[in-house]
C-alpha cells in the first residue's frame, strides 16, 4: 500500500515596482557596491597571509594563480588563432599568380606542341617551341641563348674563318716545358744542325737559336745545368777545373787504386780513383774540334773529390755529348746507305739496308730523321734518362757540399 506523495506548497512572488521605476539608475550604483566587495575580500586575504607563518605561506600559494592560467590560455587562443589565420594566408604573396602563370605555361607548351605535329603532318614549318620555367611570359624575360634562324645565318656569314697564321704569345707568358719536351727539342736542333757539313754548322746552329721554339728549351738547361756546375764548385778543385772544361772525356776504372794514394785534389791519403782526361777542345757553338795533339791528363782523386768532378764535368760538357750521341746516328745511317754496314743473313755477309733498320731513305729530311730517333729507335727517351742521371748525381754532390762532407 503506497502512502500519498505530500506536495511541497507553491509560493508564489509579487513584485511591486513603484512607480517611475528604472532599473538602469541602479546597475551602476551595484557594480560599485560589487567592485568595492571585491577589493575588500582581496585586502582581508593578504592581510591573513602576511600573519601567517612562512611555511604556511609557502604551502598556501598557488604556484600559477587563476588570472595568470586565464590569460596564458587567452594568449595561446589568440596565438592558434593567429596560426591558424598564418595557414590560411600563402607564403608567398604572389603564390597564386605563379602557380596560375605556371599552369598558363604548361597549356601554351602542350598547345604549340600539339601545333607542332598538326603542322610537321601538313607539310608546314612547325614553330619553335621555346619551354618557360621562369614566372612571366617570354617577352618579359629573353633568354640569352635563343636567337632567330635569319639571325644565326648572318652571324655565320659575318664571321671569317682564322686564316694559318696564329697569334704568338710573349716567351714570358708561355707555359714552361717539361724536361723530356726540352731534351726533344734540343735533339731536334741536333739533328737540323749535323745534316750541315762541320764548318757551317756553328753560323746555322746561331740562326736556329734565332727561332724561340730552340732557344728556348736550351737556354733553360744550359741554366739549370751552370747554376748546379756552380753550387758544387769549391776551391779545393779550384786548380784542375780550367782542363776539366777544356776537354770532353773522362775516363775512370771500375775498381779505385790498390794501396794508399795522395789525393790530387785535397792532398788526403786513401783509397783513391784514377781520373783520366783526354780528348780534343771544341768550340761552342757548332761543337766544331779544334784539331790538336791529342793528350791525356791523369788525377788521383779520393772518393767524394772523385764525385764531385765527374759531376762538375758532365754538368759542363752534356751538350758536346749530346750532339756526338746525335751524329754519330746519322753517320750510321749514311755508312747503310752506302753498303759500307754488313749483316749476316743466311750465313752469308750481306750490306744492312735502310728499310732494314726502319730507317727514312731521304736522309736530308732532318724531320723525318728525327721521327725515326724518336719512335723507331727510342734515342729521345735514352738521352733524357741521361740528362735526368745527371741532374740526379750532381743534386746529390751539391747536398753533401752544402753538409760539409769531405774525404
Amino acid at each position: 500500500m503506497s502512502l500519498p506523495q505530500r506536495r511541497s506548497p507553491q509560493m508564489e512572488v509579487f513584485i511591486i515596482r513603484p512607480d517611475g521605476f528604472n532599473p538602469d539608475d541602479y546597475l551602476p550604483a551595484l557594480r560599485n557596491s560589487k567592485r568595492k566587495a571585491t577589493k575588500a575580500g582581496a585586502r582581508d586575504r593578504h592581510n591573513s597571509t602576511r600573519n601567517m607563518p612562512s611555511s604556511s605561506r609557502s604551502r598556501r600559494r598557488s604556484p600559477d594563480p587563476a588570472p595568470r592560467r586565464q590569460r596564458h590560455r587567452t594568449v595561446h587562443r589568440e596565438e592558434d588563432a593567429g596560426d591558424e589565420s598564418e595557414d590560411a594566408r600563402p607564403a608567398n604573396p604572389r603564390a597564386h599568380r605563379a602557380i596560375s602563370r605556371l599552369k598558363q605555361n604548361k597549356q601554351d607548351l602542350y598547345e604549340k606542341l600539339r601545333e607542332r605535329r598538326k603542322n610537321r603532318g601538313q607539310g608546314r614549318p612547325a614553330p619553335r617551341v621555346i619551354p618557360q620555367y621562369e614566372y612571366g611570359s617570354a617577352s618579359e624575360h629573353d633568354s640569352l641563348f635563343d636567337s632567330d634562324p635569319d639571325e644565326e645565318k648572318e652571324d655565320e656569314e659575318f664571321i671569317a674563318e682564322d686564316g694559318p697564321e696564329q697569334v704568338v704569345l710573349p716567351p714570358e707568358y708561355q707555359a714552361p716545358d717539361s724536361q723530356r719536351e726540352q731534351v726533344s727539342k734540343i735533339i731536334q736542333l741536333f739533328v737540323q744542325i749535323a745534316a750541315y757539313p762541320p764548318l757551317e754548322r756553328a753560323r746555322r746552329m746561331q740562326q736556329y737559336m734565332q727561332d724561340d721554339y730552340f732557344e728556348r728549351p736550351l737556354t733553360a738547361l744550359r741554366k739549370r745545368m751552370s747554376g748546379l756546375a756552380t753550387a758544387i764548385t769549391t776551391q779545393t778543385i779550384a786548380p784542375v777545373l780550367r782542363r776539366i772544361m777544356k776537354y770532353p772525356e773522362l775516363t775512370t776504372p771500375d775498381t779505385p787504386e790498390p794501396g794508399t794514394i795522395e789525393c790530387t785534389i785535397c792532398s788526403k791519403k786513401g783509397r783513391c780513383d784514377r781520373l783520366a782526361l783526354s780528348g780534343f777542345p771544341y768550340e761552342n757553338p757548332g761543337f766544331e774540334e779544334r784539331q790538336q795533339t791529342l793528350r791525356t791528363y791523369t788525377y788521383f782523386a779520393g772518393q767524394f773529390c772523385a764525385k764531385r768532378i765527374k759531376a762538375f764535368h758532365a754538368l759542363t760538357h752534356w751538350e758536346y755529348h749530346l750532339f756526338a750521341a746525335v751524329k754519330n746516328e746519322i753517320d750510321e745511317l749514311h755508312e747503310i746507305k752506302h753498303s759500307r754496314r754488313m749483316v749476316d743473313v743466311d750465313d752469308r755477309a750481306r750490306p744492312l739496308t735502310l728499310q732494314q733498320r726502319g730507317a727514312p731513305t731521304d736522309l736530308t729530311d732532318a724531320d723525318a730523321i728525327f721521327r725515326w730517333l724518336d719512335e723507331v729507335r727510342g734515342f729521345v727517351k735514352l738521352r733524357h734518362e741521361k740528362i735526368r742521371d745527371i741532374i740526379k748525381q750532381a743534386e746529390n754532390v751539391e747536398r753533401q757540399v752544402k753538409a760539409g762532407h769531405r774525404d
